[in-house]
């Protein structure tokens, strides 16, 4: 496992936690707090303690997720706020994750086999919060199951490490250019059989030396997933 977060201000509403379970299983998440600074801050704080606390009640990531959308979706919070999310649970005995992903930018499946493509889990989702009966939420919420070999790879990433942009790289048009999926996917091509701890700091570099002097306009995080023998 490898993680890393870099706020845009000085505090954020991105988050991510890896959280320990019975029978040596393991709650992954990761997530994106609407809008930015102590607002996204707060209801970010909320978010991640109601899903470590959830975990005493229910080890279920769906039933975790549509707890959350009750309470986000309830009248007394802020209509302007909702969460997207990625939800997983590792179980390292069958060597697989279960993952869920409601309105989230797409996990990254990196296999070890250097034939097989990078592929994007898309999983079906909206965002936590966005609908108040949650009837919705509850019927497009879908997850996989993904078996990993050795040396199979997930990337969880939030949209601040593909949609911010960078004022020194322009386009053609004379606009700024935005980082986007593509080269990420082109890096984590380049990346393959590299450990987790690895693929984090080359990505960070790689969008450190993107941005330049630009200042980021949202929060960047990503977590890394990695079966190593």
């Amino acid at each position: 496992l490898s993680a890393r977060m870099n706020t845009a201000t000085e505090v954020g509403g991105d988050f991510y936690d890896v959280v320990s379970l019975d029978n040596q299983k393991y709650l992954l998440v990761i997530g994106d707090v609407s809008g930015k600074g102590t607002s996204a801050a707060f209801y970010m704080a909320q978010c991640i303690s109601l899903i470590r606390f959830s975990c005493q009640f229910s080890q279920d990531p769906r039933e975790i997720l549509i707890r959350l959308n009750r309470y986000f979706s309830d009248p007394k919070i802020d209509k302007q706020i909702f969460v997207t999310a990625v939800i997983g649970l590792l179980d390292p005995q069958k060597h697989q994750v279960t993952l869920l992903r409601p309105g989230h930018n797409q996990p990254l499946f990196i296999p070890a086999d250097q034939s097989r493509a990078i592929q994007e889990l898309k999983l079906p989702g909206i965002g936590i919060g966005l609908e108040r009966e949650g009837k919705i939420f509850e019927k497009t919420l879908g997850d996989t199951v993904i078996k990993l070999k050795t040396g199979d790879t997930l990337f969880f990433y939030s949209d601040g490490l593909v949609d911010a942009y960078s004022n020194g790289h322009s386009t053609s048009a004379g606009k700024a250019d935005f980082y986007g999926d593509e080269r990420l996917i082109d890096l984590l091509q380049n990346l393959r059989g590299k450990l987790p701890t690895e693929i984090q700091e080359r990505v960070t570099a790689e969008l450190a030396a993107f941005y330049g002097n630009s200042p980021l306009i949202d929060d960047m995080t990503m977590l890394i997933v990695q079966r190593t023998k």
